[in-house]
């Protein structure tokens, strides 16, 4: 299953990075190291975003095909972070507004204004967004989705269960965005062809995965890749990774 033949396709916008990302943040439990960028660090990546002619897209302008090509306008991205923690609006998206980009943000709904307690066992879980600042950010521009109510890997419980993670969730999105939520993010990056199909029937009609590449408008729209950035990588690594994925 693939997304209609759209004029976006035709016009060089048919093919689209996708950046997860997590924590933005310079300290944290050990054991979740890789999954913590330092504000330094991603300061450093976004200006290089910047620097390489990249600009933020919507996720449902791309997919629907209405966006156009315009001269010199750059190299389309979408910059999204999984869980919804509160870093996200205390230092990464101060530093995604200075260098003019958006993002998406996929939350944890039952946990909102809590803490990521499915972490707990690795150490002292991050505090998430409350419904306050998730509304504050919608109105500056940031894209929200689902990542379930409570992180569930959803091919890894019962379809019932997944089907009342993936409906709660996006209903309770609804009612505190007022507006409509077509995406969700896939916890632990485990998703099935059973999953993706319910979720269809749920009102999704766009998933992303933790699959590396880059997603094109012939892919599955509820099993669109994304490259995941580490805690690890330096710059330079951070640059190779993308451009690698952007060559294939």
């Amino acid at each position: 299953m693939g997304f209609p033949e759209a004029k976006s396709s035709r016009e060089g916008l048919g093919r689209l990075p996708i950046l997860a990302y997590h924590r933005i943040a310079d300290s944290g439990p050990v054991k979740l190291k890789e999954y913590r960028v330092s504000v330094q660090a991603f300061e450093a990546q976004v200006s290089y975003l910047r620097q390489e002619g990249y600009y933020s897209v919507d996720l449902f302008d791309w997919s629907s095909g209405t966006l156009t090509a315009k001269p010199g306008s750059g190299r389309p991205i979408l910059i999204t972070f999984d869980d919804g923690y509160r870093d996200f609006i205390d230092f990464a998206w101060p530093v995604l507004q200075r260098h003019g980009f958006s993002a998406m943000v996929f939350v944890v709904t039952d946990k909102v204004g809590s803490v990521a307690d499915w972490d707990s066992h690795l150490g002292d879980p991050a505090p998430l967004l409350d419904w306050a600042q998730i509304r504050q950010l919608r109105g500056e521009g940031v894209r929200f989705g689902s990542h379930t109510a409570t992180h569930q890997p959803l091919s890894h419980i019962p379809i019932e269960d997944a089907i009342q993670e993936a409906r709660w969730s996006r209903t309770l999105l609804q009612q505190q965005l007022g507006e409509e939520v077509r995406s969700i993010a896939y916890p632990w990056g485990v998703s099935d062809e059973t999953v993706r199909r319910e979720l269809i029937t749920c009102g999704y009609k766009l998933g992303l995965t933790v699959d590396s590449g880059i997603a094109t408008l012939n892919d599955d729209p509820m099993a669109l890749p994304r490259t995941q950035i580490m805690g690890s990588e330096s710059l330079g690594a951070f640059a190779k990774s993308l451009e690698s994925v952007v060559a294939t």
